[in-house]
């Protein structure tokens, strides 16, 4: 128990005090909750409506040759003959489930509707050779969203133990988007140590990784990114860049523990998703609005926080100043 408090309190920062419970701060939090979950579900209803439009347009018209399905497990009752039918099936499905969401936020089969609906289109969408997992994270927060107390607005605020029910799940989900985060920040650094040991490969630590990798996407994938011209003509730009992204990606299971820190993350993962974009042509389109949703209108935010604070619960800054400190007094001492 001494080591995991030792490693929530190194996890926490420079701000380890605890307020203490305000029942007016605890229903704000609880409020902000659960408007940002009322978010989430509003926004699912129009990438709803785009997935019924694209499938319906794909494999929803009778009588046209329809394409080799190998199916995954969630639509193993799908086949070639039975697409048609399926597809429309489940397009509806998917759109009827996230209205109701909309409507009843607060009513756990409407949310656990919208989860399995979501995870059948996704798994019908990638049973034709092709796997991606720009929608998991959006399929993982409404799995997760399900666990929320089944409780109306009024009844929540009114109870302790049901605010605090809903503030856990939301955090929670929080913690899982961030360690998916940390986990691709652990695998750039560990392949890049691992390149750099065995044959100085294209790792996170080569010089020319990053214009090599837009190089690479411009070719097989026939795009033409906005700012991939520039990079490629400053390939000095290409390490810093993808050192930072590794850093804000690797630091970001610390930040689930330093809630000052929630909305600067946030604009950072966001700002990391358009640079892809503007520099590969991959969409992360759910990934920004879903960082929206859980960081920028983060519940767990202090009211006040000051910048110097702010500065000091950035991971790695503190205790830089504080070797800074230590190594300015050493040298002051030595030259008296």
């Amino acid at each position: 128990m001494n080591a995991l408090s030792a490693i929530r309190r190194y996890m926490a920062g420079t701000s380890r005090a605890r307020l203490p419970y305000s029942p007016a701060r605890h229903r704000a939090m609880a409020t902000r909750a659960y408007w940002a979950v009322n978010a989430f579900y509003i926004v699912n209803l129009f990438f709803a409506y785009q997935a019924m439009y694209m499938l319906m347009d794909a494999y929803g018209i009778p009588n046209r040759p329809q394409p080799a399905i190998d199916p995954l497990w969630p639509v193993f009752f799908c086949n070639s003959a039975n697409l048609p039918s399926v597809a429309n099936g489940l397009a509806l499905f998917y759109m009827a489930s996230s209205l109701l969401a909309v409507l009843w936020p607060h009513r756990r089969i409407a949310r656990g509707l919208v989860f399995i609906s979501m995870l059948e289109i996704i798994a019908l969408q990638y049973s034709f050779g092709v796997l991606n997992q720009k929608e998991h994270w959006w399929l993982w927060s409404a799995f997760v969203f399900v666990f929320l107390p089944s409780a109306s607005y009024i009844t929540m605020l009114q109870s302790r133990s049901l605010r605090q029910h809903y503030l856990d799940i939301f955090s929670f989900a929080q913690g899982l988007m961030l360690l998916f985060y940390f986990l691709t920040g652990f695998w750039k650094l560990y392949y890049g140590i691992l390149m750099l040991a065995q044959y100085n490969g294209l790792g996170i630590f080569s010089p020319n990784a990053l214009p090599y990798l837009v190089a690479g996407r411009m070719a097989n994938g026939h795009v033409s990114p906005f700012l991939s011209p520039y990079l490629i003509a400053n390939p000095s730009l290409g390490t810093p860049l993808y050192l930072l992204v590794a850093y804000i990606e690797l630091s970001s299971l610390i930040i689930w523990f330093r809630p000052s820190l929630h909305r600067l993350w946030g604009v950072m993962l966001i700002a990391f998703h358009i640079g892809t974009w503007l520099l590969m042509s991959i969409p992360f389109y759910l990934q920004p609005p879903l960082l929206a949703i859980l960081f920028l209108h983060s519940p767990f935010v202090p009211a006040h926080t000051s910048c110097r604070l702010m500065i000091l619960q950035v991971p790695g800054v503190a205790p830089v100043l504080r070797m800074w400190q230590y190594l300015s007094k050493n040298l002051s001492d030595h030259s008296k």
